[in-house]
């Protein structure tokens, strides 16, 4: 940024280095100042490096907004989080303008925290310091590489007012680990030299070099030391840090085969690994081989046949191979050159670099007398078996001939028929017929068994002329599906001498029972009436029921009644036509005892078992017996109309028929019985409206009633008063009075 404008200026307090104990707060203060001429929105944070630091979810972020030459402190709090372990740790702080200034920022600004150890002393205003170039901390470690010094810087910081002289100490390390070199003192000053301190004046800094290198034997991981710097004038300081240093694994292995005893005749082949670890990594390790050919044939044992090898260390592993059978040994020529290829894994899974070369092994023939015995042997043998051939067997002349089914295609439950000849059979004891199929079978079957006696013509096969004729002998396959048959023609030692398959049989199906069609006769019926259904069934051999399920409209089940086959093939009036494979049934009667609308649903049940098709419905309806009064009398008649004389008794009789649950109401003298009789006394109080309702659980109703007019009982001497010509019917009865105007409510017909 030098010799350049920048519209902002940044001044960051402390700058550089702040040191802290795990847990504490630091706190960074950034003063930012508008240079420019235009008014600017700034953000001042810090970068991801210290999110990752410090844990925090999200980086601590300021947003200003500054006036030209405007200048504002902002201040951030900086937590040491408590399990920090000791290191320098980097992060930047960085301000920036996109907005305003957008070819000038970001400004990074690189900051340090140096975290310190517990046991250090905490630093005052004179005391001396010591930083280390470059920093470290347990995630940026310093790398180091095998055979190359690390090199670390420590400058001292010298801010008292008398001279004082530092030493550096590590007491983590061997001696031999490290190298600590201090500049020379007087005129070569600046070199380094095997001076053992370093002098500084008052408010001086120097450098003092450290240079890593580790024994070769030195396992790889991860390293941490401390640093205490010594000062003279303060002995009692405690000036620590921490250096973090990653030594990265070397796998490399130094692998070499020696042979031993490489050609064998009648001992094992001898070899030997001389093995180094090279890297700086322990390896554990497991040996094998293998022949270079399809078929093993050598077993190989190592000693030891796994092993732990430490860094810088190297070891033997002997191996033996033996020859897997004596009998692949080699009779003539140059021997039998086996190659085989030895295998090293890590058990660790490290990488192996190095590639053993395949080996050989010679397995030498035999010696010259060996081979003639064996030739001698090999004649005997054979000329023995020729003998005893000649002498007990005989060329066999039986044959079997056209060995075939009579179709090879069948119904279900027919049974498949096979044809049959064999010639010469005489030397023939029994035949083996398997059935291979959904139900394999297998028996055996003695001639006796096939030709019987002279007499029975019965038998399923015939002799004639040295052949044996078997026509449409019965199998036991009768299921569904495909078959093959097989055939085995036995002499009396059982063994085979002639055989034959057929070709592939099937026997389809027959199909499952189906409705082709379901109806009642009609779609209502009244109360003890029996509903009667007529359906025709398609494929009815496997017919087993006719199962119906009566529901009512809310869904309940009210009868399940099953007809089973025979039931079927009884009634007279279900009958099969064999052409159309039809079963036809008609007034077949289904028992309902309740009135209702019902649904009906109709299946068939086959006798496979399998699970029928949806079923057939038929609605139909059942009426409830129809609610009637039988009687209504008013003393003995049945007129709709009456008139009666003050003082005299009404007489009334009535007789309801229907349902169950029937409520009959005698208007208006409340609920009565079905049937029933009821006196009354004439009097002016009386109703001028008899009637009776009777009412069902159907919602049926009937009403039957009588109008009632009472006239005033007079003496023969008593005068006739002047009638009233209001009166819409003369004072004494008349043969045929006149209907009253008021006609009571309801069906009053008979």
């Amino acid at each position: 940024m030098s010799g350049t404008f920048s519209p902002l200026k940044v001044i960051i307090n402390p700058p550089g280095v702040q040191s802290g104990m795990p847990g504490e707060v630091l706190e960074l203060h950034v003063v930012a100042i508008n240079q420019g001429t235009q008014n600017a929105i700034i953000d001042i944070f810090l970068d991801e490096a210290f999110q990752l630091f410090s844990g925090l979810s999200i980086s601590p972020c300021e947003r200003v907004a500054l006036a030209p030459q405007q200048s504002i402190e902002v201040s951030f709090q900086v937590p040491i989080p408590i399990d920090t372990l000791p290191g320098t740790y980097d992060y930047a702080v960085i301000v920036d303008a996109p907005q305003h200034y957008p070819a000038d920022t970001p400004i990074q600004f690189p900051q340090q925290i140096k975290v310190l150890l517990a046991e250090q002393t905490i630093v005052r205003e004179y005391d001396p310091t010591f930083t280390l170039q470059p920093t470290s901390n347990p995630k940026q470690q310093l790398i180091y590489q095998a055979g190359t010094p690390l090199q670390v810087g420590i400058t001292v910081n010298n801010r008292s007012s008398r001279v004082d002289s530092f030493r550096l100490s590590c007491a983590d390390l061997e001696e031999d680990w490290l190298t600590i070199e201090y500049p020379a003192i007087g005129a070569d000053a600046g070199l380094r030299s095997g001076a053992t301190r370093l002098e500084l004046n008052p408010t001086t800094v120097g450098q003092i070099w450290l240079k890593f290198h580790p024994p070769v034997d030195v396992l790889a991981g991860n390293y941490s030391f401390t640093l205490r710097l010594h000062s003279e004038n303060s002995p009692n300081l405690m000036m620590l840090d921490l250096v973090y240093v990653q030594i990265p694994p070397v796998y490399r292995l130094g692998v070499k085969t020696n042979t031993i005893l490489g050609k064998i005749n009648r001992s094992d082949g001898q070899y030997e690994l001389e093995i180094a670890n090279l890297g700086n990594t322990v390896r554990q390790m497991a040996f094998s081989a293998k022949t270079q050919i399809e078929t093993e044939i050598c077993t190989y044992g190592f000693t030891p046949d796994r092993l732990r090898l430490l860094p810088a260390k190297n070891t033997v592993v002997q191996l033996r191979v033996r020859p897997n059978h004596w009998w692949q040994q080699p009779w003539i020529g140059a021997g039998l050159f086996i190659n085989f290829q030895i295998d090293c894994q890590d058990l660790d899974k490290f990488p192996i670099t190095e590639i053993i070369p395949p080996q050989t092994l010679v397995w030498q023939p035999r010696p010259w007398w060996q081979l003639l015995l064996l030739l001698l042997v090999i004649l005997g043998f054979l000329g023995s078996l020729g003998a005893i051939g000649w002498m007990l067997f005989r060329p066999n002349s039986l044959r079997l001939e056209k060995f075939a089914p009579e179709s090879r295609k069948l119904g279900e439950g027919d049974r498949v028929l096979l044809n049959w000849e064999i010639h010469d059979f005489q030397a023939m004891q029994s035949l083996k017929l398997a059935i291979k199929g959904p139900i394999p079978s297998e028996r055996e079957l003695q001639l006796t068994d096939l030709i019987g006696e002279k007499e029975n013509t019965e038998a399923p096969c015939t002799q004639q002329n040295r052949v044996l004729t078997c026509r449409n002998f019965t199998t036991e396959a009768k299921e569904p599906g495909k078959y093959t048959f097989e055939i085995k023609v036995l002499d009396r030692d059982s063994k085979v001498l002639a055989s034959q398959t057929t070709d592939e049989v099937e026997i389809t199906a027959k199909p499952e029972p189906e409705f082709k069609e379901v109806k009642a006769d009609k779609s209502t019926y009244n109360r003890g009436d029996k509903p009667l259904l007529n359906w025709v069934i398609k494929y009815p051999d496997k017919l087993e029921a006719v199962k119906i399920t009566a529901k009512t409209e809310d869904g309940k089940i009210t009868a399940e009644p099953k007809i089973d086959r025979a039931q079927i093939d009884k009634d007279p009036n279900c009958k099969t036509e064999a052409k159309t494979m039809q079963l036809t049934c008609t007034g077949v009667p289904i028992e309902l005892n309740q009135a209702g609308k019902y649904q009906l649903e109709i299946i068939t049940v086959s006798k496979s078992k399998k699970v029928p098709a949806a079923p057939q419905l038929v609605k139909i309806e059942v009426l409830p017996k129809q609610l009637k009064i039988v009687s209504f009398t008013l003393n003995s008649s049945e007129t709709e109309s009456i008139v009666v004389k003050e003082g005299e008794t009404l007489n009334l009789n009535w007789q309801v028929d229907g349902e169950e649950n029937i409520q009959v109401e005698l208007n208006p003298f409340g609920t009565v019985q079905k049937s029933g009789t009821k006196q009354i006394p004439v009097t002016p109080a009386i109703p001028a409206q008899i009637s009776l309702t009777a009412t069902d659980k159907y919602g049926q109703k009937v009403t039957k009633g009588f109008a009632i007019k009472v006239e005033a009982n007079t003496s023969p001497s008593t005068t006739p008063s002047t009638p009233n010509p209001t009166d819409a019917t003369p004072t004494t009865p008349t043969p045929n009075p006149q209907k009253p105007n008021t006609k009571p409510s309801g069906d009053m017909s008979i």
